[in-house]
């Protein structure tokens, strides 16, 4: 059988396509598995600093209500700007 000039350039250009998919899908995986493991590694070492609090009742009692705010909005997906301020309307709307 002869092989023609055609057939030669149609398999090393699939030879090709092949080689080149194949080496994008090993790169873009090994980079998901990086990322997750990141991920993994960084949501475990989340903290939250201790803050000593000299005095000012009030004022820490208002800390301590903002941030139990902010990360109740946050666990339910609510939009920070979601919700009016009190004593403030509700923006938007007629």
């Amino acid at each position: 059988m002869e092989t023609t000039v055609g057939g030669d350039l149609i398999g090393s250009g699939l030879h090709l396509l092949l080689a080149g998919m194949g080496t994008v899908f090993v790169l873009l995986g090994l980079l998901v598995a990086t990322c997750a493991a990141l991920s993994r590694a960084v949501r475990g070492s989340r903290t939250v600093p201790a803050i000593e609090a000299d005095g000012d009742d009030e004022l820490v009692a208002a800390v301590t209500a903002a941030i139990r705010h902010h990360r109740h909005l946050h666990a339910a997906g609510l939009p920070a700007r979601g919700l009016p301020a009190q004593g403030l309307p509700a923006q938007g709307g007629s």
